[in-house]
């Protein structure tokens, strides 16, 4: 697959301001595994052609219906089982990083991902976290108890906690919070996705699911994101630094 056979009329993309970290979290509709499975595959293909280091997607989240769970966890290890098996996650050497309460989960998906982790352990160019029986509440209070055992045993002065003392604590310690969320649904809403991290983050809203939100919705979301952080940023003019890259729709 190419990105570019995607794409037609150009928007114009700056290098200087690309995302380091970008945040997933598309509701699925029960939409079916493989088509699930093929789009997440594109967008994970669009993060390495477009050169973002971290790419984060809200897999599972934690307080799902227990209803609905059997089959979520089925649609996960179809493609926990693809990417393991994937040549790009070895040829682009992406590191696959599983954050929450996943190990809580059934072993017949709990045994699969951590078969993923260990086969691309030595991986170090790009990162994808999947963030799977996850919630950002859980997360924090996660954080607080760890803390809290270093205030008991003496090796932290609670005087001397900070928010990056929090940061330091948490899941995502070993990653910079992401620059740009995108989330769909019904509600206006993060969900508690990198809940901590996400305080600064811009958002990116979008009516569309996981099987709908392509490449060039992504391209769209990034050029949401520019555009908002050019505002920040003194007036220049356009410079070679800038990339054009074509698309078919527009943000509504």
């Amino acid at each position: 697959m190419n990105l570019l056979d995607f794409l037609r009329p150009k928007i114009s993309l700056k290098k200087g301001l690309m995302p380091k970290h970008i945040g997933l979290y598309l509701r699925d509709a029960h939409a079916q595994p493989q088509l699930k499975t093929k789009n997440i595959l594109q967008l994970i293909y669009a993060q390495a052609r477009l050169n973002i280091p971290i790419l984060s997607i809200y897999s599972l989240p934690q307080g799902i219906n227990p209803a609905h769970l059997p089959s979520r966890i089925d649609d996960l290890i179809d493609l926990v089982k693809t990417l393991t098996q994937w040549k790009l996650i070895h040829t682009a050497r992406i590191r696959v990083t599983i954050i929450g309460h996943w190990y809580d989960l059934p072993s017949r998906l709990v045994e699969p991902l951590k078969k993923l982790q260990e086969a691309t352990r030595h991986h170090d160019t790009f990162f994808l976290n999947l963030c799977v029986h996850y919630d950002g509440q859980a997360e924090i209070v996660d954080a607080a108890s760890i803390i809290a055992r270093q205030v008991k045993l003496g090796r932290l002065d609670p005087e001397q906690i900070t928010k990056e003392t929090i940061k330091e604590a948490l899941s995502t310690s070993y990653f910079v919070p992401p620059q740009l969320i995108i989330t769909s649904g019904p509600h206006l809403s993060l969900h508690g996705f990198l809940l901590w991290d996400s305080a600064t983050s811009s958002i990116f809203f979008t009516k569309k699911g996981i099987i709908d939100f392509s490449p060039q919705d992504m391209l769209l979301a990034l050029e949401y994101y520019q555009s908002t952080r050019q505002e920040q940023l003194p007036q220049s003019k356009p410079s070679s630094n800038s990339m054009l890259i074509p698309t078919r729709e527009k943000h509504s």
